[in-house]
């Protein structure tokens, strides 16, 4: 930050799994900007700090802002998407990790010359269920280009979750780069009576 020198110890206590793809050290580096900006008063505008956050990684914007947003570039650049609603989801781990690092030099090899690009229809059936709170097609929609690349340096990752036929589940693979993220989204089940 302008002005101020580059020097802090910080301690920080995880809550959720270390190398689980959850975003968990960006938004520890969101957290640590925040309170660095207000420790030294340094009248950062939040434009600025989103551009510093960019700095620090492509998701650390997403973790200053929160809520929900379509990102762009590497991720670093936000804009809100319209919800109604909540969605709920149920995330297992395996009992190890994937660096991230790992995960993306994985996805390049995968790649090799071709350069990724944004399937518009997904997307739009993706924000199609967030405003509609469509928590079926957002279960159909969703996908991970770091799936792939996460089972094949973990390939026993790859087993189904169990799913009980009474459960309100929906299960969908979505694989996060660390643990594998056995994820489903809840369905509204309507009430009895």
């Amino acid at each position: 930050m302008p002005g101020v020198p580059p020097a802090a110890r910080l301690t920080i206590r995880k809550g959720i799994p270390v190398a689980g793809g959850l975003a968990g050290g960006s938004a520890d580096a969101a957290a640590a900007l925040v309170a660095c900006a207000e420790l030294w008063r340094t009248g950062t505008s939040r434009s600025d700090l989103a551009a510093i956050a960019a700095e620090l990684g492509s998701d650390v914007p997403f973790a200053l802002t929160g809520g929900c947003a379509v990102g762009t570039g590497r991720g670093e650049r936000l804009s809100p998407a319209m919800t109604s609603g909540e969605f709920h989801f149920v995330l297992a781990f395996a009992d190890h990790g994937i660096a991230t690092p790992d995960a993306y030099r994985a996805l390049d090899r995968m790649r090799g010359d071709i350069a990724p690009t944004l399937d518009p229809n997904g997307s739009r059936a993706v924000l199609d269920a967030l405003r509609r709170n469509d928590v079926r097609q957002l279960a159909a929609a969703l996908v991970n280009d770091l799936q792939k690349p996460a089972l094949s340096l973990s390939p026993g990752c790859g087993e189904p979750c169990p799913r009980d036929e009474n459960s309100a589940l929906l299960p969908r693979w979505c694989r996060a780069p660390g643990r594998r993220a056995c994820f489903s989204s809840t369905a509204q089940r309507p009430r009895p009576g």
